[in-house]
């Protein structure tokens, strides 16, 4: 679900509504695998302690079975079976989900990108273990110099002890 915007600011609706289709189709695909894999009887509906399981699974851990009875409840549309989800109720559920969290992956990046920018005070488009280091600092990450040159080995894929802007957020995701 990796999606980069470009251009200005949108606001979230627009951000929304300019998901491209592909991406979209794709999400459809993956809201079908989770429910195949959480219609554990095989009832083709999602019930409640299905429901909570599927959110768990997506890192909702907060999230038990009168909450997800209550959320099953508000599904907008399609044959209510009480306390049940047929497929396409769980597709109009899930997609607003799912949507909010590749935005937010997409703002967690934006934010890698713009770090990485900052902490480039030579303009070389690469960062040096130094002015890595120095990021680290600023985000309250303290690690020492030696494991700091582990970790660019890790990430550095071309080889040259420092880190390009994809190495950079590559790393810090």
């Amino acid at each position: 679900f990796t999606y980069y915007l470009e251009g200005a600011q949108q606001t979230k609706e627009q951000r929304m509504r300019d998901i491209p289709e592909d991406i979209m189709r794709e999400m459809r695909g993956d809201v079908d695998l989770l429910f195949e894999k959480f219609d554990i009887d095989g009832s083709k509906t999602i019930e409640a302690d299905e429901l909570v399981k599927a959110m768990r699974s997506m890192g909702y851990d907060a999230i038990d079975e009168a909450q997800a009875t209550r959320m099953i409840a508000q599904v907008p549309g399609g044959v209510k079976v009480q306390g049940k989800m047929d497929r396409d109720e769980f597709q109009r559920f899930m997609e607003p989900i799912i949507v909010e969290k590749l935005l937010a992956e997409e703002d967690r990046i934006e934010e890698f990108r713009n770090m990485f920018k900052e902490a480039d005070t030579d303009y070389s488009g690469y960062l040096s273990a130094n002015e890595i280091y120095a990021v680290l600092l600023k985000e309250g990450i303290d690690l020492n110099f030696e494991d700091l040159v582990e970790l660019i080995h890790e990430f550095d894929e071309d080889a040259n002890a420092q880190l390009d802007i994809d190495e950079f957020v590559t790393m810090m995701n």
